[in-house]
This record gives structure tokens, C-alpha cells and sequence, in this order.
């Protein structure tokens, strides 16, 4: 009797469970449509889309730098780069009006980048590159006091100087033959009761986030002590 009623209830339960799965299947098909739709009015009414944002640039003083954006929207599109004091002020840059912004000849500065990006709509959209993109300027090192040639006896203490100027931080490795001198990292090299193996080249290469400079090469000499002078004294013999 409990099997009968069952099997009833699932009979009469079928139609309306054709009907739901029915109203499923258009409302997801609807939805789909819905979907389509607002993408397709996006990409031809909605405001440009910035896919990739103009990136920091690091420059050594008078080179060029280079800042670039990728966008999407109602072709053709149109740039204006601006150059920001602040993030409110800004000026347009006169001749940044491609998708690319060349710098050249570029020097030190606090001005920050973006870029505005217009479609060809009616009315036309635009959109704004965030964040700012900034252009970190440095200057290479440039050694103004060259290590000096050095003549030392054997024994005594030979001292090599450098001094550079250049973006800081600097680093100093001094080198000898060519080789890195282990922990000799300084402006100065001192070499303490220096002995024969020790004559030869030296220099030192400085270097900073924006390069790197070598020295000439200084030469260490040791003096050659002459030998002892004896003095022969000569005797007359007698027969």
C-alpha cells in the first residue's frame, strides 16, 4: 500500500519537475544572453580599459626612458601623457600623444607619469593609467683620484686611495692581478709588511645601482736592498 502511494506521488511530481528543469534551462540561456550582451555594450559603449599600466623606470642621467601602456576600447583611441607635480597638478606633455612615451636626455627629477587614454565614442570615454609611474634618474661613478703607483722596501706598508663621486651608495673591491681581494672593500687599501708576492697590479672597481667604473691599474714595486759592502783589506807580506 506504502509503495503504491509512493510510486503515485512521484507520477504526479514528474510535470512539474519537466517544468522547473524547463525554467532552468531558459533562464541559464537568458542569462547567458544577458552576459553577452553587457559585454558586447562594454566593448563598444563602455569607457576604455587600461591592461597594462605604464611601469617605474630607472635611468642613468642622459639616457632615454621609455614608459608604455596597453589599452582596449571604440577605435581609434588617443593618448595624452601628463607630467605630475603632484597628484592633483599636472601638465600634458606636448608631443606624448602615442601609446609610448620616449624621454630622452633624461635627468634627476620629482615629476611623476600617466597616461590618458580616450575612445572614439559619442560622446567619448576616457580613462586614467594609476598608479603614477615614476623616472629614477642616477649617475654613474666616476673615480676623481686614481690609486697611485707605490714603491715600498721589503717589510714596509704600501697604501692604495680612491676617491669617486656618483649616486650613493657606492661600493669599493679592490683587485690584485685581477683577482678580488677578499674584504677589501674600502676606499683604501693598506697592505702591512708587504713582501715580494705582494708586488704587482692593483685596482679597484667601484660600483653603484647605476654601474660600475674601474681604476688604472696602480703597480706595487719593492725596492731592491743591495748587498752588504765588505771591505777587503789587503796585507802586505814580507819575505
Amino acid at each position: 500500500m506504502k509503495k503504491t502511494h509512493l510510486s503515485a506521488a512521484i507520477t504526479a511530481a514528474i510535470p512539474s519537475l519537466v517544468t522547473l528543469a524547463a525554467w532552468f534551462r531558459k533562464t541559464r540561456t537568458r542569462l547567458c544572453a544577458v552576459a553577452m550582451s553587457l559585454a558586447t555594450f562594454t566593448q563598444v559603449f563602455g569607457q576604455p580599459v587600461i591592461i597594462q599600466q605604464p611601469q617605474n623606470q630607472t635611468n642613468v642621467a642622459g639616457t632615454t626612458a621609455t614608459f608604455s601602456v596597453g589599452a582596449t576600447g571604440t577605435e581609434p583611441l588617443t593618448y595624452q601623457w601628463r607630467s605630475y607635480f603632484s597628484p592633483s597638478i599636472f601638465t600634458n606633455i606636448p608631443f606624448g600623444t602615442e601609446a609610448t612615451l620616449v624621454l630622452t636626455n633624461v635627468q634627476p627629477t620629482l615629476r611623476r607619469f600617466a597616461v590618458v587614454v580616450t575612445d572614439a565614442g559619442v560622446p567619448s570615454l576616457s580613462a586614467t593609467s594609476r598608479p603614477l609611474a615614476t623616472l629614477t634618474v642616477g649617475f654613474l661613478p666616476v673615480i676623481t683620484q686614481q690609486p697611485a703607483d707605490q714603491i715600498v722596501d721589503p717589510g714596509g706598508t704600501a697604501t692604495f686611495t680612491v676617491a669617486a663621486t656618483g649616486t650613493a651608495p657606492l661600493a669599493y673591491q679592490w683587485r690584485f692581478n685581477d683577482v678580488n681581494l677578499s674584504g677589501k672593500t674600502s676606499t683604501n687599501l693598506v697592505l702591512a709588511d708587504v713582501l715580494s708576492t705582494n708586488a704587482g697590479n692593483y685596482a679597484v672597481v667601484v660600483t653603484s645601482a647605476f654601474g660600475s667604473v674601474t681604476s688604472r691599474i696602480a703597480v706595487l714595486t719593492l725596492t731592491v736592498l743591495p748587498p752588504s759592502s765588505v771591505q777587503v783589506v789587503h796585507q802586505d807580506k814580507w819575505p
